[in-house]
Parts: structure tokens; C-alpha cells; sequence
């Protein structure tokens, strides 16, 4: 921080000397020109002192470090003329750090030189937000990779479903360590968590989350957050819509989520974005992003249908097992969502569930398998 300071003072150092030349000549035959000089010298001074003191003090990061990390591996793995879909913010670790191309960076830059990028940026809102569609704008630019970060997800409404489902899963180890994009990883474990593929990776789920800041010093097991949440058997719910009311409204009976109303709503647009439900007749409902201020705490809620409910996916298109993640975190999100998905991938587990009665029996299979995985 202070080098970038020291450096923008440096030079306006020419500037300020300029300044006070201009200063002084116009005051020739004034009196007390001397004092007037040595006033906007220190005031000039003053100002660039305390521009440095802020800085050095300053907490502003230009690139995280898993920007970084992403620069890095694009630098390495990718080839120099490689084509890059990015959003349009200018700090962009892509095109910064990595020196590749993109579409369109910040357009109201090259734009008062006038340039006119509306075109480009279109282009880049319509490949992220419908690129199903957008077949003929991907080879005309001839985009090869797509950077979705934090900064695309707040200009743009991304489709992230079709980039986790079209595009491979991006694990790659740097310095020892996975490098994963969190929400597609999430996404694609979601959705292939039934396949052969997903066992291979829900050890670098946990990897991911051991890099991932985290609120608490606890690591709960899948058993213990279903203590805090609680288990329902039989779940009443009968259709999509109530499945979410009756898990959240469960959760708030408890004491466990505080805003019921605002835990539904996140749940339906997760829901309308890619359905948790999965092909062995189990849903992972939880909201996009942890909401540490409307719960408690950490939990898991677990409702056994016993005739099953359409809800997007499941054996003979009907979900049974449902299961409300509620996270303070990332780190516990990803650390339950792990937990979960070695759970149902146990060949016992779920068909020795159907077969139980009570919450008690529930919980107890729960630390019997869990105990062995």
C-alpha cells in the first residue's frame, strides 16, 4: 500500500513544483509573498503526508489472494492468446494479473476517449446471463474460458447452472492445494452427487472448506446439527411450494431460524435457479449463500415423506428424503454439504431410512453410518 502511495506522490511531485513556481510569479510585488509560498508548500506537503498515512493504515486489498491464485493458474495452464469471459469491472485479475484477453473491460473508460463499446458489453451480458443462446457470440469473440466471480454474479444475472453443467468441473492444485470456483464446485457436486464421478471429489469439498473463512471454531458432526434442527416423520408436505414452507416454518418453531418469511423466499429462488432435488429420491435445500443473521445456528432439518413429493428430480420423478442445510458459514456449509453426500452415498443408508419410523431410529442410523464414512 505504501509503495502505491509513494508512487502516486512521486508523480505529482513535477505537478506541485509547477505550481508553486506559477504561485510565485504571480505574487511578484505582493507583500508577504514568502509566507504565502511556504503556506501552499506545507499545505502541499501536509496533504501528500497525510494521503501516505492513510494508505499505510488503510485495510484496501486490490486483489485477494484467490484472485491471485486464479491469475496464477490462468498464466500457467492457459495458452497466452487464450480468450477470456469476464464481467466489465477494471479490477479484473484476468486481464491485470494474467494478461489475457477479455471482451470488454470497463466500457466509461474508453468511452470519454470515444470509443464505443456498447456492443462488447452487450455481447459479455448475453453470453453470461444466456449462453444457451448465445452459440454465435462465443465464436465470434472466440471465448475459450469464463471467469464467474464474485464481481459477475452483482452485474450480472449468471447462469451459473449451464456453466457448471456444460462446462468441466475446474479443480486443479496449486501449491499443493485444490483450486476450485465455490459456487459452481457447489452446483456441480449438487447435481451429479448420485454419479460415480461426485465420490471422487467430496474429499476436495472439504479441501475447499479448509481454505474458507469460518465464524466458528466447530466442526459438528452430520448428526449433531440434526439434533439442533430436528427430524419429521412423516413430512406432511405434499406439494414443491410447501415443502419449503414446512421446513422453514419447523426450523422457526424451534428457535432455529429467525425469519421465516426471508428463509422461504431464499429458498424458492435457489430452488427456481437448479433444483436440489436428486436422482436417488433426496433434496439439499439451503439457501445460495449462508444468512448467519436469521439463524441461530448451524443445522440440519431432515423431512421422510412417505409417499413422496414431485419436486424436480427423484426416482419416478418424486423427492422423499429432504434435508434444510442452515449454515453460519461457508466453510460449515460446504464441511455439512460433504457430510451429507458421503451419507447418501453409502449403499445402506438411504434404503435402511425408508424402512424407519421414528426420528429417534433416524438419528441413530445417521451416527451408525457416519461413524464408518
Amino acid at each position: 500500500m505504501l509503495t502505491r502511495s509513494w508512487g502516486v506522490v512521486t508523480m505529482m511531485m513535477p505537478a506541485m513544483g509547477w505550481c508553486l513556481v506559477s504561485v510565485w510569479n504571480r505574487l511578484k510585488g505582493v507583500r508577504g509573498r514568502a509566507l504565502l509560498a511556504a503556506a501552499f508548500l506545507l499545505a502541499s506537503t501536509l496533504s501528500g503526508a497525510l494521503t501516505i498515512g492513510r494508505e499505510v493504515v488503510s485495510e484496501y486489498q486490490l486483489f485477494s489472494a484467490s484472485e491471485v491464485a486464479a491469475a496464477e493458474f490462468a498464466d500457467r495452464e492457459t495458452a497466452p492468446e487464450a480468450v477470456f469471459l469476464t464481467g466489465t469491472q477494471h479490477k479484473n485479475p484476468v486481464a491485470a494479473l494474467a494478461g489475457r484477453s477479455i471482451i470488454c473491460g470497463t466500457p466509461s473508460y474508453l468511452y470519454f476517449h470515444g470509443i464505443d463499446y456498447s456492443e462488447q458489453y452487450l455481447a459479455v451480458a448475453r453470453m453470461l446471463e444466456n449462453p444457451a443462446g448465445s452459440a454465435e457470440l462465443f465464436e465470434r469473440y472466440g471465448v475459450a474460458y469464463a471467469y464467474i466471480s464474485s464481481y459477475e454474479r452483482a452485474d450480472f444475472d449468471v447462469d451459473e447452472a449451464w456453466f457448471a453443467e456444460n462446462g468441466e468441473l475446474a479443480g486443479h492444485k496449486i501449491q499443493g492445494k485444490w483450486l476450485f470456483s465455490k459456487a459452481d464446485m457447489v452446483l456441480w457436486f449438487e447435481k451429479n452427487l448420485t454419479d460415480a464421478k461426485a465420490e471422487d471429489h467430496l474429499d476436495h469439498i472439504e479441501e475447499l472448506a479448509e481454505n474458507v473463512p469460518q465464524e466458528t471454531d466447530e466442526e459438528p458432526t452430520i448428526a449433531e446439527l440434526l439434533q439442533r434442527g430436528g427430524i419429521l416423520i412423516p413430512f406432511p408436505a405434499k406439494t414443491r411450494d410447501s415443502v419449503i414452507r414446512e421446513l422453514a416454518k419447523f426450523g422457526a418453531d424451534r428457535g432455529m431460524i429467525w425469519d421465516p418469511d426471508a428463509m422461504i423466499e431464499a429458498l424458492r429462488r435457489r430452488e427456481e435457479m437448479m433444483s436440489t432435488a436428486m436422482d436417488n429420491g433426496a433434496a439439499l435445500l439451503h439457501p445460495r449463500r449462508p444468512m448467519p443473521h436469521n439463524i441461530g445456528d448451524s443445522f440440519v432439518i431432515m423431512g421422510v415423506s412417505l409417499r413422496g413429493v414431485p419436486f424436480g428430480g427423484g426416482f419416478n420423478n418424486l423427492t422423499d428424503i429432504f434435508f434444510l442445510i442452515g449454515a453460519i458459514d461457508d466453510k460449515t456449509h460446504l464441511r455439512t454439504l460433504a457430510g451429507i453426500g458421503k451419507l447418501l452415498k453409502h449403499p445402506d443408508f438411504l434404503p435402511r431410512l425408508r424402512e424407519l419410523e421414528t426420528a429417534d431410529e433416524i438419528l441413530a442410523l445417521v451416527r451408525e453410518i457416519e461413524g464408518t464414512v
